[in-house]
């Protein structure tokens, strides 16, 4: 239930990313937004530290990039073409589906009637209406919406478990004003256009897999466990893009040496509705302290 519950928070935490203006609403305003995410354990103890940086333009294009261990991880969103994952260890940008979920421009005054508004606080020297939510009856979710960025993308978002882990995205800087057109396109990498198709048993078509390093900061504390891994893979069975997900809640440094073994595996091509085809799925990482 945990692990779920894990889960959920780093989805949610990622469907703030993939989302745009609504059909038929004016465009969000040009900004340049630097991000930084925080995932604490119970104990309030630091596991996870990333920073993203969000480049919205006018146009109603965005890109979203973070930095993941040796490269940079980016979300992409192309008006009337769909959304994009783009990964610099390949050079590949990834297709990941049509459409962006709806967030309407909402002013002020709209979102002050929202019945689960529950206050206004200032942020960055903005004024942010604060409303809640609870997916689940032990978790609630803050999100903090600014009217001059659209009143639509939380600015800023509070995620906590009762009892629990708790996730926090707050903004470091922000800059009014068009940002630079390579900034909201991204370096020219190799498109697949092809959306990946969601394997449960990926692992099985699997060839080699190398074993992730134990980091000496995991031996020194004396961390172990299992990180899972999301892998796509294109049709000639090469890993062209990795991240490690958040179950399990497993320290930075276990993240970093399950993705960097991932890119290594390869497989043999997956096949759907009789040809082969860019695929996706989950691989496990065990790291057991050695006896």
């Amino acid at each position: 239930m945990r692990s779920r519950v894990h889960t959920l928070i780093a989805s949610l935490f990622v469907a703030t990313v993939a989302c745009v203006d609504a059909m038929g609403q004016q465009s969000y305003p040009p900004y340049t937004l630097v991000t930084r995410y925080t995932q604490y354990n119970a104990n309030g103890e630091t596991l996870r530290v990333m920073t993203q940086t969000r480049y919205q333009s006018s146009s109603g294009d965005w890109r979203a990039v973070v930095k993941a261990g040796g490269g940079e991880q980016a979300t992409l969103y192309r008006r009337g073409k769909g959304v994009y994952q783009s990964d610099s260890r390949t050079s590949r940008l990834i297709k990941s589906m049509d459409h962006a979920p709806g967030c309407p421009i909402r002013t002020g005054e709209e979102l002050r009637r929202d019945p689960k508004f529950v206050r206004t606080e200032e942020v960055l020297g903005f004024s942010a209406y604060v409303l809640i939510e609870n997916p689940a009856k032990d978790l609630l979710i803050e999100y903090y919406y600014v009217p001059e960025f659209g009143g639509g993308t939380p600015f800023k978002q509070v995620t906590s478990h009762k009892n629990g882990p708790k996730s926090v995205s707050e903004p470091v800087s922000v800059t009014l004003g068009e940002p630079a057109a390579s900034d909201v396109t991204g370096p020219d990498y190799l498109e697949v256009e092809q959306e990946p198709v969601f394997l449960k048993n990926l692992d099985k078509h699997l060839l080699s897999k190398p074993d992730a390093a134990y980091p000496t900061e995991a031996l020194v504390h004396g961390w172990s466990g299992v990180v899972q891994v999301m892998v796509t893979v294109d049709e000639t069975g090469a890993v062209i893009s990795a991240g490690a997900l958040d179950a399990g809640l497993p320290p930075q440094s276990l993240r970093d040496a399950a993705t960097d073994a991932a890119y290594k595996a390869l497989f043999k091509p997956a096949i759907a509705e009789g040809r082969v085809v860019v695929a996706k799925g989950i691989l496990a990482y065990r790291f057991a302290l050695p006896k």
